[in-house]
């Protein structure tokens, strides 16, 4: 059974974050959570010179209104859900950056899910101004739900789970939490394994001829019968769920297997990567939370347990779930 107490449902007031509110306040009412809803005002957008109220000067002005705007906002907002039959509480907190008060937050309130909106970007502006969401997902303390802009407000509960499986000593723990929430929603679960290319070792080492697989199906074979025990093992007969080996690209193949088997909802982990160890393998959770519309929902190694009768899903010990 799934132990869901406390859900963090973050908002900076724009459409973007629309599905993530709904799904958040279905799940608090699924779970009977209680769902605190947040917004982070940064200081840093109090700079001396700020568009929405001309040239002022005074930054302590500035951060004044700003909070006064949001509390009005938040305030709307609250009242505008009405009486969903959950336990709500509302913050107006404050920040250098969003992130780290959204984490801070999570962990004074011991905060069991965090559901967060994305906003897309690519490119140049990706770069520029980083990416709330990601960051959230490398070092949260508890699972976190991300819900793309141009997804779903309505409050429909997932019929099918992809769950992202990498085969390492710590997928069972992943395989256990989602397992249980499938359960939970009476869902038909995908479990897929995507044999990564051959990439990496040719750009780092460019004078190196790296031959492609020797024998794929052999390794495509012997991956898929490792899937199946690993989830048999858990779980015995694993009951309405299929499996899928995959090679290519990690990230692309699981947002377009999720979309070719309709899912509505990817199950995956992140590794928290941080420092060089990030820049240079990056992140297969970063880059499916950004590029898919479907909900993706990421488990952190060693981070909180939904499981409340099984310790080790949760254990410190754990620095790996999916390692794509």
């Amino acid at each position: 059974m799934l132990k869901i107490e406390n859900i963090l449902i973050t908002t900076d007031y724009s459409d973007a974050a629309a599905p993530a509110l709904a799904r958040g306040m279905d799940l608090a009412k699924q779970f009977g959570a209680k769902a605190h809803l947040v917004n982070v005002v940064l200081m840093a957008e109090a700079a001396p010179v700020y568009p929405l109220y001309g040239m002022a000067s005074d930054t302590k002005k500035i951060f004044e209104a700003l909070n006064e705007e949001s509390q009005q906002r938040m305030a709307e907002l609250t009242e505008g859900l009405g009486d969903h039959g959950v336990e709500l509480t509302s913050q107006v907190a404050h920040g250098s950056y969003a992130a780290p008060r959204i984490l801070e937050y999570a962990k004074e309130h011991d905060v069991d899910l965090i559901v967060i909106g994305t906003h897309g970007r690519r490119g140049l502006r990706r770069y520029l101004l980083g990416s709330v969401a990601e960051e959230v997902v490398r070092k949260a303390p508890c699972p976190v739900l991300s819900c793309h802009p141009e997804g779903s407000t309505e409050l429909t509960r997932p019929q099918r789970l992809l769950v992202a499986v990498d085969l390492s000593e710590h997928s069972e723990a992943l395989v256990r939490q989602a397992h249980e929430l499938a359960t939970t929603y009476h869902a038909v679960v995908d479990y897929l394994h995507v044999i990564p290319e051959w990439h990496q070792p040719l750009a780092y080492t460019p004078d190196v001829c790296v031959a492609p697989y020797p024998d794929l199906q052999r390794l495509e074979d012997n991956s898929m019968t490792a899937l199946k025990e690993l989830v048999l093992r858990h779980h015995g007969d694993a009951g309405d769920c299929e499996y899928l080996v995959r090679h290519g690209s990690p990230p692309s193949t699981i947002v377009e297997v999720a979309e070719e088997r309709s899912a509505d909802l990817i199950a995956l982990a992140s590794h928290g990567l941080t420092g060089a160890k990030y820049l240079l393998l990056g992140s297969v959770a970063d880059h499916v939370v950004r590029s898919s519309k479907v909900p993706v929902l990421t488990f952190h190694s060693g981070g909180k347990n939904w499981l409340a009768d099984d310790e080790s899903a949760g254990s410190g010990g754990n620095e790996q779930l999916v390692a794509q």
